[in-house]
């Protein structure tokens, strides 16, 4: 599609001169108008941003001679660096797992990330045992208050309510195994977030 240089008219592409004017087409304007138009930005189409994340996050970190780890390079949006998280987000998931957040807290010195994610794995750990030793404590206190020695207390009456009151205590620690997943999820992840309720506190500096 072209237009008359004089008056604007649409022309069809073959057109020698212009039907409502009578000037004479323009062949070399009426190619300028048609490249114009095809060169038009599409400003549908949203620019894509352009990230500069260096992906040999190897060479963003190193090993010091007393075992230590030092990181540079690029940071994410909770001020961690990319190279610590992406060396170490694995290994952080023994940190959820009971006892073994010592192998993370030992291989891992100089991670900011690591010691973060074990130390939300120690006060999990520690208040699992904590719980599960009190609970032990109270059952063993109820059991000898209500059936005093009975051998044959699964017979008595007030069996019913103990076994309630324990099976009750144990389905608490499900939300023990529920915490642990969601910190294995963070870690996995690069996240850097507290667990729920127990997660503000700080064993580790």
């Amino acid at each position: 599609m072209s237009f008359c240089s004089n008056c604007g008219s649409t022309l069809p592409d073959d057109a020698k001169f212009c039907s409502a004017c009578g000037n004479v087409v323009n062949e070399q304007a009426s190619q300028n108008v048609n490249n114009a138009q095809t060169q038009q930005p599409n400003f549908n189409q949203q620019a894509q941003p352009n990230y500069n994340y260096q992906t040999n996050f190897n060479q963003n970190y190193t090993k010091n001679p007393d075992g230590t780890y030092t990181f540079t390079g690029p940071v994410n949006e909770d001020g961690m660096y990319v190279s610590d998280v992406e060396k170490n987000k694995y290994i952080n998931i023994l940190s959820y797992l009971g006892i073994l957040f010592l192998i993370p807290l030992f291989t891992a010195k100089g991670s900011k990330y690591t010691r973060f994610h074990v130390n939300q794995g120690l006060v999990l750990f520690i208040v699992e045992v904590a719980y599960n030793i009190i609970r032990a404590i109270f059952m063993a206190i109820l059991s000898a208050s209500m059936f005093a020695g009975d051998y044959y207390y699964m017979f008595s009456p007030m069996y019913g309510l103990y076994a309630l009151i324990n099976t009750i205590l144990s389905i608490v620690n499900l939300a023990f195994t529920a915490l642990a997943i969601y910190g294995i999820y963070n870690t996995c992840t690069g996240k850097v977030k507290e667990l729920p309720v127990i997660g503000k506190f700080r064993i580790l500096k």
